[in-house]
Parts: structure tokens; sequence; C-alpha cells
């Protein structure tokens, strides 16, 4: 098997490793907005941004969520609505005071 393929078998795996763990507690905002982005790097970005939509419902002050839903947003070519995503995750992130301790 070739690297590209197997590396397709390994985030085919991923996915139904974190939609099983959504199952088991949808309240996992981390792992709703890894699967989103897991998803759009898949090929499917518009199957992964109800997943980081998810992410930013459950938990809207968190930076990292901003940033997978820029990325796949982006990603389905929603260039506009990506990067006002990106720029949020920034500020966000600029006035964390845990990461700049």
């Amino acid at each position: 098997m070739s690297k590209r393929g197997k590396l397709r078998c390994s985030t085919k795996s991923l996915i139904r490793s974190l939609e099983e763990a959504v199952r088991l507690d949808p309240k996992l905002a981390h792992v709703h907005a890894d699967l989103g982005h897991c998803r759009a790097m898949a090929g499917d970005p518009k199957a992964g941004l109800p997943d980081c939509e998810r992410a930013v419902a459950l938990e809207p002050k968190v930076a990292s969520h901003y940033g997978k839903r820029g990325i796949v947003l982006a990603g389905a070519g929603e260039l506009e609505a990506g990067l006002k995503d990106l720029t949020r995750g920034l500020q966000l992130q600029a006035a964390d005071p845990e990461l700049h301790t």
C-alpha cells in the first residue's frame, strides 16, 4: 500500500474514533473541533463545518476552535468568513493571560 493509501486509511480510522468520542460525550468541544478539521483535511471541508460550529457554540472563548473553523471555512471556499474566524482566534489567544505567564 502506498503512503497516500495508508494516510487515507488512518484518516478514516481517526474520523471514526472522533465520531465515537462525540457519540459518547457530545459536550467535548475540542473533539468536535478536531473532527471538523479532520473531515476538512480528508477532502470534505463542508462536512467538517457543522462539527466546528458545534465546538464554537460549546466553548465560544476558545481560540483554537475559531482557528480550526477558519481553516475549514477557507477550505470550503468561504474565504472572508474563514479570515474572520482566524482573526477572532488570534484576538482570543492574545487576550488569554495563561498564554502570557
